[in-house]
Formats: C-alpha cells, sequence, structure tokens
C-alpha cells in the first residue's frame, strides 16, 4: 500500500507539471493566433498571398485549407433521408424513406468497433 501512495503522489505531481505547461501553451496559442489574424489581412492587402516571406531563418506562406464537416450521426441520418427522397422520386413515400434511412443508419450504429481503455483520472483538491 506505501508503493501505491508514492506512485500516485508523483503521479499527482508529474499531472499539476503537465497542466502548468499546457496552461502556458494555452497562452503562447492564442497570442499566436492574434497575431496571425494581423498578419493574415496585410498580406492579403499587399497582394503577397501567393509569395513566400523570409524573415531571419524562418519562411512564411499564405495558406489555404479546406476542411469537410464532420460525419455525425445527425448528419448521416438526415442525408440517408434525403438520399432515399432525390433517388426514389415518388416511388416511396416519406414515411418510407425515413423507415429505408433509419434502418440503414441503425446498421452502421451497431456495426462500429468499439475500444477499451483503461486510465487513471487525477482531480486537484482545494485545500483546506
Amino acid at each position: 500500500m506505501n508503493e501505491l501512495k508514492i506512485y500516485l503522489k508523483k503521479f499527482s505531481e508529474l499531472n499539476a507539471q503537465i497542466l502548468e505547461i499546457e496552461n502556458k501553451l494555452a497562452v503562447l496559442k492564442k497570442n499566436r493566433e492574434t497575431l496571425e489574424n494581423n498578419i493574415i489581412p496585410l498580406i492579403e492587402s499587399n497582394n503577397l498571398k501567393d509569395k513566400d516571406i523570409k524573415i531571419g531563418n524562418s519562411k512564411f506562406q499564405y495558406h489555404v485549407t479546406e476542411k469537410k464537416d464532420t460525419f455525425t450521426q445527425q448528419y448521416i441520418k438526415t442525408n440517408l433521408i434525403d438520399f432515399f427522397k432525390e433517388t426514389n422520386r415518388g416511388k416511396y413515400s416519406n414515411e418510407q424513406c425515413q423507415k429505408m434511412a433509419d434502418d440503414i443508419f441503425q446498421y452502421l450504429v451497431n456495426k462500429r468497433n468499439s475500444k477499451r481503455s483503461v486510465s487513471l483520472k487525477c482531480t486537484q483538491l482545494l485545500e483546506k
């Protein structure tokens, strides 16, 4: 039991250090985001979108990414219903389209694999 207390105390200390570093990192990322939000309009207004900007040992590039919406359960279900309505134009009623979409949706939900992981959570208590 003494060994467990030693391990848990060390775990708690490491957890506190990690939280402190994560908080500092969050502040740094927020500051970087603020700078980025100031820099991007300057790049755009100076027509530098297609240029590499070199400062010291850093190279900056204006970069555009496109991200698709995630596949939420609501997204899948809604679009399955729409699919059946659009592809079967009048062949099936709205209720039948809904039923077919629900059946496929439930099939997909039930076929998902699940993973089980075990971890240790540590919560800092307020000192009395």
